[in-house]
C-alpha cells in the first residue's frame, strides 16, 4: 500500500518527529515542509492555528497540510504568556516567571495545543488542554529538548515534581495519560477513520 504524504508546515523538525511518534499507525506519512508562517497576534491558540493554516494553504495549494500552535496560560497572570510563550522564554527565565508569581495564591496553569489539518478540501482542528500548576521553585534539569518551563510546571500525574524532575518511567506515564485525549490522538483517529 502506498502511503499518502501529509506535509507538516514547520521549521521545527522535532515537532514532526514527535507527531510521527505519537500518531502511531496511520496510513499517511507526515513529512516536514519547512516554512516560516505568519502568526496572527492573538491570545487565542485556535485563532493563531487558523491563521497559520490559511497562510500554509496559500503557500502550498493542492497539498494536504498540518500546522500547530501551542500556548501556556498562567491563570493568576491573566493568561500570560499565552501564545507568546516562545517570546517569553527568550526574554524571561523560569526564575523570572516565579518572581512574577510571588504572593499569588492561584498557581493554576495550562498548556493548550491546537493542530490544524487541511485535507485538500476542508480544514479540521483538534484541540487539547492540559491542566497543571506552577511549582514554588525551579526544580529539575531534564528538559527533554523543551524549554525551562518544564522546571516550574507540575502535572497532577506526579504531584510535587516538576516535569523536569520526572524519571524516564514517569515521563512515559505522563505522555500516556496525555495521549488519551491529545490533539495528536484526535488527528490520528480522524486520519484512521478514512475521513482524511
Amino acid at each position: 500500500m502506498v502511503q499518502e504524504i501529509i506535509s507538516f508546515v514547520t521549521s521545527n523538525q522535532r515537532k514532526v518527529d514527535e507527531l510521527n511518534e505519537r500518531l502511531g499507525e496511520v496510513s499517511y506519512v507526515i513529512k516536514q515542509l519547512p516554512a516560516e508562517l505568519v502568526e496572527k497576534q492573538s491570545f487565542d491558540v485556535r485563532e493563531v492555528a487558523e491563521s497559520k493554516l490559511d497562510h500554509a494553504i496559500s503557500l502550498f495549494p493542492g497539498k494536504k497540510l498540518l500546522v500547530d500552535d501551542r500556548g501556556f496560560f498562567i491563570s493568576t497572570l491573566k493568561g500570560f504568556p499565552g501564545t507568546f510563550v516562545k517570546l517569553m522564554c527568550s526574554s524571561l527565565s523560569a526564575h523570572d516567571v516565579l518572581k512574577l508569581m510571588e504572593g499569588k495564591g492561584d498557581r493554576k496553569a495550562s498548556f493548550i495545543t491546537v493542530i490544524g489539518y487541511f485535507d485538500g478540501k476542508r480544514k479540521h482542528f483538534f484541540e487539547e488542554t492540559e491542566e497543571g500548576v506552577i511549582a514554588d521553585a525551579v526544580r529539575g534539569a531534564n528538559l527533554r529538548g523543551w524549554n525551562d518551563l518544564l522546571c516550574i510546571y507540575e502535572h497532577p500525574n506526579v504531584p510535587g515534581k516538576t516535569l523536569a524532575q520526572y524519571s524516564d518511567t514517569e515521563w512515559s506515564n505522563y505522555l500516556n495519560v496525555l495521549e488519551q485525549r491529545s490533539a495528536h490522538r484526535q488527528l490520528a483517529l480522524h486520519l484512521n477513520d478514512g475521513r482524511a
